[in-house]
């Protein structure tokens, strides 16, 4: 068993966590570090075989070093990845008592702050969390690296000047942020190269971006103007998105308004000059607080000033507007008040500003689940965030709320409220005609042949530890070995539709390379695929898994258990369903079979875990269910 003292993580690392075994590498070697497929190409042509050892950082880089035939490890190769599952909850009650000092420290130092119990921490915790996650994950395989080989030198590409936005993510390599300050402890010569490329995971550019968004809310105001909003009437402020839009759109009781709205009636509203946040003032000040710098010492490396940009960026801009935002909602909403905020999730400034004032004035704030995976899977990061942050949450399920009814009872203060009313966006696809005969044509896919879907994950560029994802190095490795299983079965027509997300899948290039018997589709859903599909593959138990259960398709599901948590109760009633496996040789053992079977004889339409954790009363009534609760909650305010 791992042992979670605080000396054995923040002291210099003295042997491998878990006493791990990693590879044997020989001391004083010379170490590349590659995060993208230019880099590898760089290193290999002009250091050839001066690099002694190639250390693979991303899916893109072993990518490249599997084209090439390049020789690479991965830095999960150097320690126990089972670290992170076990770790989840230990490392979330650090982050809380950081988080929960940080809003101590602002109220005490900043009074405005306490009269209204506004706390930025509280209200920014994913985002805090999932920088903090970031890095400490970068140290723990930087520490078993130095230790498993001590190198004498380390050559990388060094980073381009990198943006912070306002979700804190990283938009360079982390591994590379604080390497400078890991091979000054374990004494190593570091050799930066120039960057190759700024490498950004952002879609869009940020100026089409803002230029598409001006134009979105001209409209948007132009749309109030014309509808002649009428706040002394009832109203509901809500976000779209997710199941939310579904239930919008069955309504048609309430005066609905979208919040955004909200913010340009609010835009010339003016706050008394003593309210206005000393940001650079406190800056200065808790910079040099123990207790806000010491959580960044890990494995004898401090880490500090490797986040300091995101941190000083998250207290002089985010916390200003979410304060800002906070006091003139305030101002407007005790005039205007609506019958309740109506969100799928925070993830916006003005989102979390919304959310306090709400509860200051006593405003019913109802979140609605958006997406799979919750209560059959664990997923800690919840209990700090939704639970806390609103007064209801609609779910999926009697199975998922019994799992966050389970969370609550952990803790002592209160929590949301926890209802059960089923999918509106899962009922809708129930109902949604799919065109085979046109997807069958273009794809260029031969009806009599034996078609297998393959639904691959995300590859969680910015991965938490939150027990929801896998890492992204051995993750694109599993896939490859797919790719190779699939070319086996030529007689076999597969279709792989890659995870919407960027940098883009590089798996996609293996599978084309492997099978030309695989298929790769962008443009159809999920469910429209499954419909076509005679045999379906997940291999992470998430949302796409109960979109596939909404046919009467054969299932293997794949939840690797190093990195997922699949609750026992749920793994019993999903095996009524599909094939599970939770260990990577099950899997691809019960893949090879899956594959050559009948499928046609494997049909099963078995739908208790859809509805336990997907449908609820499977009626196809969860957006009526859903409004039904939202009356009864305002009529209860009302009254």
């Amino acid at each position: 068993m791992i042992d979670f003292s605080e000396s054995m993580l923040r002291d210099k690392l003295k042997e491998p966590l878990h006493h791990f075994l990693g590879p044997r590498i020989p001391e004083n070697a010379t170490i590349g570090l590659c995060t993208s497929e230019k880099e590898v190409i760089f290193m290999k042509e002009k250091y050839g075989s001066g690099i002694d050892v190639l250390i693979a950082l991303t899916p893109q880089a072993i990518y490249q070093c599997y084209v090439m035939k390049i020789p690479y490890y991965k830095i999960e190769d150097f320690f126990d990845v089972n670290f992170f599952v076990i770790a989840d909850e230990w490392m979330l009650k650090i982050e809380k008592k950081w988080i929960d000092e940080i809003d101590s420290y602002l109220m005490k130092n900043f009074t405005p702050f306490e009269k209204y119990d506004f706390k930025p921490g509280f209200l920014y915790f994913f985002f805090l969390k999932v920088m903090y996650d970031m890095v400490f994950r970068a140290a723990i395989g930087l520490a078993h690296l130095l230790l498993s080989c001590k190198p004498e030198r380390i050559v990388y590409f060094g980073s381009d000047k990198f943006s912070i936005t306002d979700t804190l993510f990283f938009n360079e390599s982390v591994y590379k942020i604080i390497l400078p300050a890991f091979a000054k402890t374990y004494d190593v010569t570091l050799e930066p190269l120039s960057p190759i490329e700024k490498k950004t995971v952002e879609i869009f550019k940020k100026e089409k971006f803002l230029r598409i968004l001006k134009q979105i809310v001209k409209k948007v105001i132009n749309a109030a103007g014309k509808r002649k909003m009428e706040f002394h009437k009832p109203y509901i402020l809500y976000k779209p998105g997710y199941d939310v839009d579904f239930v919008i759109k069955f309504s048609d009781e309430f005066f609905f308004k979208n919040f955004s709205v909200i913010f340009p009636f609010i835009s010339k509203l003016k706050i008394e000059s003593g309210l206005v946040f000393p940001s650079y003032e406190i800056w200065g000040k808790i910079r040099s607080e123990k207790f806000f710098k010491d959580p960044f010492v890990w494995f004898g490396v401090d880490l500090f000033t490797s986040v300091e940009k995101h941190l000083y960026y998250w207290m002089t801009k985010i916390i200003p507007e979410m304060w800002i935002a906070f006091l003139k909602l305030n101002k407007f909403l005790m005039f205007h008040r609506p019958q309740c905020v109506f969100l799928f999730a925070p993830l916006e400034i003005k989102d979390f500003a919304l959310i306090q004032s709400s509860r200051c004035l006593k405003i019913p704030v109802i979140f609605y689940q958006h997406g799979g995976f919750e209560g059959y899977c664990e997923y800690t990061v919840y209990d700090m965030t939704d639970l806390r942050q609103c007064d209801y949450r609609f779910v999926y399920g009697q199975g998922v709320a019994n799992y966050f009814n389970y969370r609550k009872s952990l803790y002592t203060e209160k929590m949301a409220h926890i209802i059960p009313v089923g999918s509106a966006k899962i009922d809708a696809l129930k109902n949604k005609k799919v065109n085979k005969e046109k997807i069958y044509e273009h794809l260029g896919i031969e009806k009599s042949k034996k078609i297998i879907f393959y639904i691959p994950t995300s590859y969680q560029y910015h991965w938490y530890m939150s027990r929801e994802a896998y890492l992204g190095c051995m993750y694109f490795e599993m896939l490859v070995e797919i790719s190779k299983l699939f070319s086996e079965f030529p007689d076999v027509q597969f279709i792989y539709k890659p995870f919407p997300e960027s940098p883009p899948d590089p798996a996609v290039e293996i599978f084309q390379r492997h099978c030309p018997n695989c298929k790769i589709t962008r443009e159809y859903s999920v469910y429209e695929i499954a419909s076509i599909s005679d045999g379906i593959v997940v291999d992470l138990p998430s949302t796409a898994l109960l979109e596939v259960l909404l046919t009467d398709k054969p299932i293997i599901v794949f939840s690797d258990k190093r990195f997922i948590c699949l609750l026992a109760e749920a793994k019993e009633i999903l095996s009524k369903r599909a094939i599970i496996e939770e260990e990577i040789t099950g899997f691809f053992n019960s893949l090879r079979q899956f594959v050559s079977s009948d499928l046609k004889s494997l049909k099963n339409y078995d739908r208790t875990f859809l509805r336990e954790y997907g449908t609820f009363l499977d009626d196809g009534k969860s957006a009526e269910r859903a409004l039904k609760k939202i009356k009864e909650i305002t009529g209860k305010q009302n009254a």
